[in-house]
C-alpha cells in the first residue's frame, strides 16, 4: 500500500518523506542537546548533591555580591566605608563591653572556663 502511494504521487511522497527525515533529525538533535546539558550538570555535580548543599552551585546572591562589589569599586568607595559596612549586630552590641578575666563556674557541668 505505501509503495502504491509513492508510485502514484511521487512529489507528495517526497515532501512527506523529507519532512519525516527533517523531523527525526530535529528530535535527535534535541535529545543530544539534552544529554549534553545533563552531562555538564553531572560534571559540576557528580554526586547529585542538592543545590542548597552543593558548594559549586552558583547562587544568584553570589553573583549579586560580585556585581555590588564591582559597582562599589567603580564608584570609588573607600576602604573605610567598606570597613564600616562589615560591622555586624553582634560586634555593635559588644563594642563597649570588656570580657571578664575571672573564670565563670558552670554549675551544670561542674567546670569553669
Amino acid at each position: 500500500m505505501p509503495y502504491q502511494f509513492i508510485k502514484s504521487k511521487p512529489r507528495l511522497s517526497f515532501v512527506v518523506l523529507t519532512a519525516l527525515c527533517v523531523g527525526i533529525g530535529v528530535v535527535a538533535t534535541q535529545v543530544q542537546a539534552n544529554i549534553q546539558d545533563q552531562s555538564e550538570i553531572a560534571l559540576s555535580n557528580p554526586h547529585q548533591i542538592p543545590d542548597e548543599l552543593n558548594p559549586r552551585f552558583r547562587r544568584l546572591e553570589d553573583r549579586l555580591d560580585v556585581v555590588k562589589q564591582e559597582l562599589k569599586d567603580l564608584l570609588g568607595a573607600t576602604k573605610e566605608v567598606q570597613a564600616d559596612e562589615a560591622e555586624t549586630v553582634h560586634s555593635l552590641a559588644l563594642k563597649g563591653s570588656a570580657g571578664s578575666p575571672a573564670p565563670v563556674y558552670d554549675y551544670t557541668t561542674g567546670t569553669s572556663n
